[in-house]
């Protein structure tokens, strides 16, 4: 048996790991003063952005997440109203 040759064009073309390796190594810095911040020291907030130490609280570095929404449709999640069953009038 003779093995096919593959047509021209359909060839598989090896993805390269590179790319992703690249986008990993690449440091994280804070969103609000730009300091590179490590592993330890990186804070992911809620709004989607990486702080540093002195900017990890939402008041330090001007948040736009809603938090007190957000509480309450936990609350609300958490607490369903309750209807107790009429009594039968006499």
């Amino acid at each position: 048996m003779v093995a096919e040759k593959p047509k021209p064009g359909t060839e598989e073309v090896p993805k390269s790991t590179g790319d992703s390796a690249k986008a990993s190594s690449v440091p994280t810095r804070c969103a609000f003063c730009k300091k590179r911040t490590g592993l330890a020291s990186s804070y992911h907030c809620r709004c989607g952005n990486n702080f540093c130490a002195q900017h990890r609280y939402a008041e330090a570095h001007a948040c736009v997440y809603d938090y007190k929404t957000e509480a309450r449709r936990v609350i609300c999640e958490a607490n369903p109203v309750v209807n107790a069953p009429k009594l039968p009038k006499i």
